[in-house]
């Protein structure tokens, strides 16, 4: 009987320790839980800034914020209804100036046969003589700044024309267009900023951590990364960055990799704002 007695207290004693053991177990997972949430991150992208290439009034914008462009994509063009009657404006130049030419050409001629027949006369007045010349080096002086003028025209016009050439904006690469800076109706000039593109080829994931999560985390170590976006895929993660914040946290940047399960297997598209947890493990 004694004996039953001692061997219920000895079960019984057992059973408290387990009892106390577990619950000192849930007590500290809760801790650790509490203090150490979920490691959560964002896909960010690079911004390449659009500038203009020439002045005018936007007359059309043809992209929306989040749309995504391709290279050589149309994002915005201005009016070049002003540089057309710019160069419609120096057309008229060239051919009054062209005019000009043609009159002093005649001149020049005719100064020309002036000088050559008092050069053959036998008995020359050397004063007549010198004034013709003098006359025909005018004309050829005239005729010299005429056809420079036209050339500046030309040069001029050519230039204008290059610009309506390039009255559409064009995107230089693949990504997504973020904060527009053009409406239609504004004028722009040479080098304003028009909006940016996410370059979607140079993704990484942002990640804030507390400092005790960042204990354990140092660069080029590797974590699990599961993306809501693709439950079904596996990734991992590279930390290449660490840097504190203005809220006494710190940013993680990790490059990420998409573990395939063959080399045939295609490729999934991340892309800037999808979310991913990260298990250090």
């Amino acid at each position: 009987m004694k004996k039953n007695r001692k061997h219920r207290k000895i079960i019984k004693g057992i059973f408290l320790f387990l009892l106390l053991v577990s619950l000192v177990g849930l007590r500290f997972w809760y801790i650790k839980s509490v203090d150490s949430p979920k490691m959560i991150g964002s896909i960010y992208a690079e911004k390449k800034q659009v500038l203009s290439q020439v002045s005018g009034i936007v007359d059309k914008v043809f992209v929306n914020e989040n749309d995504f462009v391709k290279p050589k994509d149309k994002i915005a063009s201005v009016d070049t209804e002003l540089l057309e009657l710019k160069v419609k404006e120096i057309d008229a130049k060239i051919n009054y100036t062209t005019k000009q030419k043609n009159l002093i050409k005649m001149q020049e001629d005719r100064a020309l046969e002036e000088y050559i027949t008092s050069k053959k006369d036998t008995e020359p007045d050397q004063k007549s003589f010198k004034d013709k010349l003098k006359n025909l080096e005018e004309k050829q002086h005239q005729a010299k700044i005429v056809d420079a003028k036209i050339e500046m025209y030309k040069s001029e016009k050519e230039l204008i024309e290059k610009q309506i050439e390039r009255k559409y904006i064009f995107s230089s690469f693949s990504g997504q267009i973020s904060d527009i800076n053009i409406e239609i109706g504004k004028p722009i000039y040479k080098s304003d900023y028009i909006c940016s593109i996410k370059d979607n080829e140079n993704l990484w994931l942002n990640v804030k951590v507390n400092e005790s999560q960042l204990k354990d985390l140092k660069k080029n170590k590797t974590l699990k990364l599961e993306f809501i976006s693709y439950p079904d895929q596996k990734f991992q993660g590279n930390i290449f960055d660490i840097s504190k914040n203005e809220d006494n946290l710190f940013n993680l940047k990790l490059s990420v990799n998409h573990l395939k399960n063959s080399p045939d297997e295609k490729s999934v598209n991340l892309l800037p704002g999808m979310t991913a947890y990260l298990k250090n493990e």
